[in-house]
C-alpha cells in the first residue's frame, strides 16, 4: 500500500514538472510510448560539495529543483504508416544548422572519410566557407594532395600560418661551433711572422 502511495506521489510531481505535457502528447495522434523516467532527488551534500568544488553557489530555483529530482528523460515515438524511403542521402549539419549533401551512399561517405584521415572538421570541406584555419594546417600537413584539390582550396587562406613539416618536427640542432685554430711551435711561428714582415717590407720600398 506504501508503494503504491509513493508511485501515485512520485507521478503526481513528474506531472508537475513536466507542466502535463506527457497526457498531451499520449492524446496526440500517431504519438506512442511515451515514458517519463524521473531520477531520484540529489542530496544536500552532494549540492554543497558541488559549490566548494566549482567556488559557485547554485541559484535557489536549482537547488529545489535537484532536491526535488536529480534529471528526468522525457521520450516519444511518432508512427508513420506508408513512408517509405527511396533514396538515402547523407548529410552534414554544420554549427548554423543549415544543411550540406556529402554522399549518396554509405560507402562514399566512409571512404571520403578513410581519404581524409578522419581529420577535424573534415567535412565542412564540401561547404561554402570550408574548414577553419586551424584545420587547413592540419589538411595542408598531412594531406597535401587532397587538400589542395578540394573545392575551394586552389586559392589557400592568405591569413594560413605556412607549417614547414621540417621544421616543426625537427630536433633542435644546435650550430656547430667552428674549432680554434692550434698554435704552431714558437720557431715556425716566429718565422712565418718573419716572412710577413719582409713581405711588407719589400712592398714598402716599391
Amino acid at each position: 500500500m506504501e508503494e503504491a502511495r509513493e508511485s501515485f506521489t512520485f507521478k503526481g510531481v513528474a506531472e508537475r514538472l513536466t507542466l502535463g505535457v506527457t497526457r498531451i502528447l499520449e492524446n496526440m495522434p500517431g504519438v506512442g510510448d511515451v515514458r517519463l523516467v524521473e531520477r531520484e532527488p540529489a542530496e544536500k551534500r552532494s549540492l554543497l560539495s558541488w559549490e566548494q568544488r566549482n567556488t559557485c553557489i547554485l541559484p535557489e530555483d536549482l537547488r529545489d529543483f535537484y532536491l526535488t529530482t536529480d534529471g528526468l528523460t522525457l521520450t516519444w515515438s511518432v508512427k508513420l504508416d506508408g513512408v517509405v524511403a527511396q533514396q538515402s542521402d547523407i548529410w552534414y549539419l554544420d554549427r548554423a544548422l543549415c544543411w550540406h549533401l556529402l554522399t549518396s551512399s554509405f560507402t562514399s561517405y566512409y571512404r571520403l572519410m578513410v581519404t581524409h584521415l578522419g581529420l577535424p572538421e573534415w567535412q565542412q570541406a564540401f561547404t561554402p566557407y570550408g574548414p577553419s584555419p586551424r584545420a587547413k594546417q592540419w589538411a595542408s600537413l598531412y594531406q597535401p594532395l587532397t587538400f589542395s584539390a578540394e573545392p575551394g582550396c586552389s586559392d589557400p587562406d592568405p591569413h594560413l600560418n605556412k607549417l614547414d613539416p621540417a621544421r616543426a618536427f625537427r630536433g633542435g640542432a644546435k650550430t656547430p661551433v667552428p674549432k680554434k685554430k692550434q698554435a704552431a711551435p714558437n720557431g715556425s711561428g716566429s718565422a712565418a711572422r718573419s716572412h710577413g714582415g719582409a713581405g711588407r717590407l719589400s712592398g714598402g720600398r716599391r
